[in-house]
């Protein structure tokens, strides 16, 4: 818990200063300079988010192996193509459901 909490009280800021925008792999990718599986899954998963809020380039599977923190956070805040992806094939009948009510939304306004 308390890895967690401090992750995101640095969480963005932590994530373009170690792994740089748009980074993949390479000597940053904070392996060795973490060394906590969890921080590193969820520095991926916000350079994840910020792909998809940035419109960059990102790949499905990304999205559907990601945490079922990362698609509830996605399924409430993105738009577009990762809210369809995640209103046919989110984790759980939650995250689809608020994809799918995003969706929904969207097509009303």
């Amino acid at each position: 818990m308390r890895e967690g909490r401090t992750f995101t009280d640095h969480r963005y800021r932590s994530s373009v200063s170690v792994i740089g925008i748009g980074h993949r792999g390479g000597p940053r990718d904070g392996a060795g300079l973490l060394g906590n599986p969890f921080l590193i899954q969820r520095l991926r998963e916000w350079s994840l988010v910020r792909a998809v809020t940035l419109e960059q380039p990102w790949q499905t599977d990304e999205l559907l192996e990601s945490s079922n923190w990362l698609q509830l956070k996605m399924s409430e805040e993105s738009n577009g193509t990762a809210l369809e992806i995640l209103a046919d094939g989110g984790r759980t009948k939650r995250i689809r459901h608020q994809a799918r009510t995003r969706l929904r939304q969207r097509s009303r306004s």
